[in-house]
């Protein structure tokens, strides 16, 4: 087996508790301080998985504001009302597709105690 190395493992660590930090620091600008004396930015190390969930959202969250960037609050909420009205009909497509996919099924058979008169006893068949 392979001798670890403490020293470098101890490095790596310092370095990922370093951009932690830096990541903290990154996000409190961002967020006008939101994080300010929280856990993440006393524990970095620990807090690391976190951090980058907030990092991954946050990217998320610029890129979708990102598309009504140089639109007026008209326009946004028109651009909004159309994005939800294409979802709405994306989804409407996707559930009748679904359900014309379903077999349909087959009408259980009556028990013999239900079964319908025969024609010639009290019903003439009809012409």
């Amino acid at each position: 087996m392979q001798k670890l190395d403490s020293k470098k493992l101890t490095g790596v660590l310092r370095q990922i508790e370093n951009a932690g930090k830096g990541a903290v620091r990154v996000l409190n600008e961002q967020t006008g301080g939101h994080f300010k004396d929280s856990d993440l930015e006393k524990n970095p190390l620990d807090s690391i998985g976190h951090i980058v969930r907030i990092l991954q959202n946050g990217i998320a969250q610029a890129d979708q504001y990102a598309k009504y960037d140089g639109m007026d609050e008209d326009q946004i909420e028109e651009a909004k009302a159309a994005e939800r009205e294409a979802e709405r009909v994306n989804l409407q497509k996707s559930v009748q597709e679904k359900l014309a996919k379903r077999k349909p099924q087959e009408p259980e058979p009556e028990p013999d105690g239900d079964k319908p008169e025969e024609p010639g006893e009290s019903n003439p068949p009809q012409e």
